[in-house]
């Protein structure tokens, strides 16, 4: 364009108009590069929330996935009510079996719990349990006739002779104890049940800031804090909620290892067993208050130390002696090693206060111990492990509401 014609149409090209053209230009193409950065991420997110739509159910496309695989096959992020959650009613639900070769349908009944529908009024005659717990009582990884709560109906009925026997699962893929005892408050009392069982630990068992991860800069440790909490605020978000949190779940919160601090540790172990206990006792009272039988059962674990191939006859005791031993070695742990420690101090203190209060109890550590190999995960049973749990609970409610000597071959 020549002078004439600028100063025609009143462009001027004097200097001082050109440096304020480029600052434009530079901006321009940073808007355009962001704009496009963002269309690829949420064109991404949207497809990864397609494909959950599909593969896990329709919830997936509007809450997300959540970053690990449990809750990605087995969410239970809806129906928020009285600080826990649970399903919507015949929700789609699908996950892959223990060996991790097939998927499959989950059947979620009309209460939004897993099994086959059922009434809230008791039947005439039937004696109800009911099975609170997490994940494992749930059946992560087990179809709908391999959970311990389905194959421990099958038992009592086997055994009982003419008295019905109803179970009903309860159990929500990560609740807490806490959470627990608001379900059994708002789902389980109006179902009026005979009796229920308690089974699950690992998700109280939380390895608690302070142990922090291994620095001795304080300045480390703040940088730390701060990385994480920025995470589990970006969880909420929609690029955080799938690809980010996935990513960040499997380098960062699984490579973490963990400093030993004593005083604090012992501090911590104390607290976080006298809280478990705590609502153990809340749970017992109720039930008492409301006719019900409370039976305790502990739970099986394992920490990451020992090969799959090499579980089988190490017990539950001769793993945290590994991984305590590891610890004093080391000065230091990841993160399922240290979960361990923290699972047996919560079911040390259960299995002393059941027996200090006279609460029927179940302990599935010694009836699983010849058969770790059949946890599938650091706390999820195989059909075979299942079975272990459902005889050993059969046999503490057939004590409970069998004449004595009438309890079958489970005795």
């Amino acid at each position: 364009m020549s002078t004439a014609d600028s100063q025609r149409i009143g462009i001027s090209d004097t200097p001082a108009n050109l440096k304020r053209s480029r600052p434009r230009t530079f901006a321009r193409r940073l808007a355009s590069w962001v704009v496009a950065v963002l269309t690829t991420l949420v064109a991404v997110e949207l497809g990864v929330r397609a494909y959950g739509a599909l593969t896990v159910g329709p919830s997936a496309f509007f809450f997300g996935l959540r970053p690990d695989r449990d809750q990605l096959l087995a969410s239970s992020v809806e129906n928020r009510t009285g600080g826990y959650s649970k399903y919507f009613p015949r929700q789609k639900r699908v996950m892959r079996d223990w060996k991790n070769v097939e998927e499959f349908d989950v059947a979620i009944n009309q209460n939004g719990f897993r099994g086959r529908d059922f009434d809230v009024v008791k039947g005439a005659g039937v004696i109800r349990i009911v099975t609170l717990g997490a994940s494992s009582t749930f059946g992560y990884g087990d179809r709908d006739d391999e959970t311990y709560p389905v194959i421990l109906e099958r038992f009592l009925n086997e055994e009982s002779g003419n008295r019905p026997y109803e179970v009903i699962n309860l159990g929500i893929p990560h609740l807490s104890i806490e959470q627990n005892l608001a379900l059994f408050m708002n789902e389980a009392l109006p179902l009026t049940p005979d009796i229920v069982t308690f089974y699950e630990g690992a998700n109280d068992a939380r390895v608690e800031e302070g142990l922090g991860p291994v620095s001795t800069e304080r300045a480390s440790n703040r940088l730390v804090a701060g990385v994480e909490n920025w995470f589990k605020l970006g969880q909420h978000m929609i690029f955080f909620n799938t690809l980010t949190g996935w990513v960040i779940y499997n380098t960062w919160a699984q490579h973490t290892t963990y400093g030993y601090d004593g005083p604090y540790l012992a501090q911590s172990l104390n607290k976080q067993a006298a809280a478990f206990v705590q609502r153990l006792d809340r749970l017992r009272d109720v039930c008492q208050r409301n006719g019900i039988v409370f039976i305790l059962a502990n739970q099986q674990m394992k920490s990451s130390l020992v090969p799959v191939e090499r579980i089988r006859g190490i017990t539950y005791a001769d793993e945290v002696k590994l991984v305590k031993a590891r610890l004093a070695e080391q000065g230091r742990l990841g993160h399922d090693p240290w979960k361990m420690i923290f699972h047996e101090a919560l079911m040390s203190k259960a299995r002393e206060w059941a027996v200090a209060g006279g609460v029927p109890f179940v302990d599935v550590i010694h009836a699983m111990d010849q058969d770790r190999d059949q946890l599938t995960s650091y706390v999820h049973l195989s059909p075979k492990g299942n079975a272990i749990v459902a005889r050993e609970l059969s046999k503490a409610i057939l004590a409970q509401t069998l004449p004595q000597g009438q309890a079958g071959s489970l005795q």
